[in-house]
């Protein structure tokens, strides 16, 4: 059977908009499972925004977008002020990055922590990264540990084409792994938040640079030039990924601000245009990812009911022709962030953190700890996984 290859997906907690046209929609079969209590996630909500996407608005913003505001998602605080918090309680691990390496099954590798809210923004006390050889059955810890402290640590990628490749994103600059050293070696002082190497091509890497912009590497993130010709953005890119075909388009999420699509896509001159989204530019999450088999762009939508949306032609000459049809609906009083896809026994399977929300009385609602799921038949069924 043909391997499949994943884009990864980097979480980012809610706050989006976005933008493009609708396909037919197969009937789909929602399969939520029951979520364990769990402490609220805090989650900044400005009036008019929503999602861990990305925001634009001036300029590149597709006609027709949807103005309807999306549902605000109130923090609630963790411990109230009559309550003391257990010193010797266990951490509530949630994942922030889920990488499918190529292979039947291939390696998967989780980077959890134990905080709220995306890496780049909040360091956590507490990070790990895990690996599991079977189809997420039994994970263990990456043996090569993390490169530097957790506090420091933003985001793990992977170099698809090579085993364990790889690449840390810290604060102190980024790290690659060594498989034959068995040690992480700094590769640069850059400062990135996520990381994307051209499949086959280890020497062309991409990267969200923090603060702001999309950098290209020539010489495997040793050097960096800009890369952010034409790009419309408000405080940096959430997510990045390229299509493993052939190399030739890139997809990226800004993080969110105002109304508007917040999907972009590239081109390897690091020329950039605004993409239209689901339901005419309704607000999508920061997660997506790439099937490697087919070039099909997975994302979800945030507007209620949360849905999967499939994009069959992300990469057609006119960007306005880009076409999405609904794969899968998760019902109310749920947050879905996409993590990674991969192979299964079925086809396609993806990954993805599902938020339980709560409704408050005045409106908005509380955010719950991400559970972890996968869908081995390409979105169509969902089930939860245990937390690595």
């Amino acid at each position: 059977m043909k391997a499949r290859y994943a884009v990864v997906l980097v979480i980012v907690m809610s706050l989006a908009g976005a933008c493009g046209g609708i396909a037919p929609t197969p009937t789909p079969v929602a399969l939520l499972a029951e979520t364990p209590p769990a402490l609220p996630s805090v989650v900044d909500t400005p009036a008019s925004v929503q999602n861990p996407g990305s925001g634009n608005h001036s300029g590149g913003t597709i006609a027709g977008q949807s103005t309807t505001p999306p549902v605000a998602l109130i923090a609630t605080p963790a411990v109230t002020p009559t309550e003391t918090a257990d010193p010797n309680a266990q951490p509530i691990w949630q994942v922030e990055t889920l990488l499918v390496a190529p292979g039947e099954p291939g390696r998967l590798y989780a980077l959890l922590k134990d905080s709220s809210g995306p890496l780049w923004a909040f360091p956590a006390s507490s990070v790990r990264l895990m690996i599991s050889d079977d189809f997420a059955v039994t994970w263990v810890p990456f043996p090569g540990g993390l490169p530097v402290s957790a506090s420091c640590m933003v985001n793990v990628n992977l170099d698809y084409a090579t085993p364990d490749g790889l690449y840390a994103s810290t604060c102190q600059g980024l790290y690659v792994w060594d498989p034959q050293g068995n040690i992480w070696a700094k590769r640069s002082d850059r400062l990135t938040n996520v990381v994307a190497v051209a499949y086959g091509q280890p020497n062309s890497v991409w990267a969200a640079a923090q603060g702001d912009g999309v950098i290209h590497s020539s010489d495997a993130g040793r050097t960096w030039q800009d890369a952010s010709t034409d790009l419309v953005t408000f405080g940096g890119m959430a997510n990045l990924g390229i299509d493993p075909r052939d190399n030739s388009t890139l997809y990226g999420i800004i993080r969110p601000q105002y109304a508007g699509s917040y999907l972009r896509r590239g081109t390897p001159d690091g020329v950039w245009q605004t993409m239209p989204t689901p339901l005419d530019n309704a607000t999508i999450e920061t997660g997506m990812t790439v099937d490697g088999g087919t070039g099909a762009l997975y994302v979800t939508t945030q507007v209620p009911p949360p849905g999967l949306w499939r994009s069959l032609n992300p990469n057609t000459a006119d960007v306005a022709g880009v076409q999405w049809e609904l794969v899968h609906n998760f019902g109310p009083d749920t947050q879905v962030s996409l993590l990674a896809s991969g192979w299964s026994p079925q086809g396609l399977a993806i990954y993805a953190n599902i938020f339980p929300l709560t409704p408050l009385t005045g409106g908005g609602a509380s955010v719950g700890n991400p559970v972890l799921h996968r869908s081995p038949d390409g979105g169509q069924t969902w089930e939860p996984l245990a937390t690595p």
